[in-house]
């Protein structure tokens, strides 16, 4: 009788459009745009909702029952070459630890602009209390001439992230390529405060 499953059969992996978290281990990334700022909390459905500014009033729709209240995230928004997944994606952080190790390796002289080199990123735990994440660069060097062909084909605009438009438009890719990434909010649920914000701001890589 033949066998339900060739051998070595493994089931597809799900070509989603975000990447809800960064998995345990190293997820390595090319930066391939400027960082947009935004807000995001998530709804009574599940879903995020996202602002380019800062949330005056609590949204009827908020849920209230999730991590505590209704705490918005600030958070980056920008487009990268994820090389676990062979394919653009665009990178929502909201922890402010990823947020200020970037910052110093940007404005670190031997490193400066990301677009030039590898960022790998490191999650450790899976906990709020245990959770925690290490970037390091890695040397200079040339994009990859599959990431040069992406970024032909596709189209980025960052700033329909707030519009529930399509964000990345690929040009002579399928479908399944058209992608956008979240990191993992397991971490510092909460937003950060004004005088946080502004520092970040000031600070802002890569703009």
């Amino acid at each position: 009788m033949q066998s339900f499953l060739p051998e070595e059969y493994e089931v597809p992996k799900e070509e989603s459009s975000f990447l809800n978290k960064f998995p345990e281990g190293i997820t390595t990334l090319r930066v391939l745009s400027p960082v947009t700022t935004g807000f995001r909390y998530w709804n009574i459905e599940g879903k995020p909702v996202y602002s380019k500014n800062e949330f005056t009033v609590v949204p009827a729709d908020a849920d209230l029952e999730k991590d505590g209240g209704f705490n918005p995230q600030y958070m980056w928004i920008f487009a990268a070459w994820h090389y676990e997944d062979n394919r653009i994606k665009v990178v929502q952080v909201s922890q402010k630890t990823v947020m200020a190790q970037i910052t110093d390796i940007y404005n670190t002289k031997e490193w400066g602009d990301p677009s030039k080199y590898d960022l790998k990123i490191q999650k450790t735990g899976n906990s709020m209390n245990d959770t925690k994440y290490g970037v390091q660069p890695k040397p200079h060097s040339e994009l990859l001439p599959e990431i040069t062909t992406a970024m032909k084909e596709a189209t980025i605009k960052l700033e329909n992230t707030f519009t529930d438009e399509r964000v990345i438009e690929a040009n002579q890719l399928p479908a399944a390529t058209q992608p956008t990434v979240e990191i993992d909010p397991v971490q510092e649920l909460g937003a950060p405060t004004k005088e946080e914000l502004q520092e970040t701001v000031d600070n802002l890589p890569f703009k």
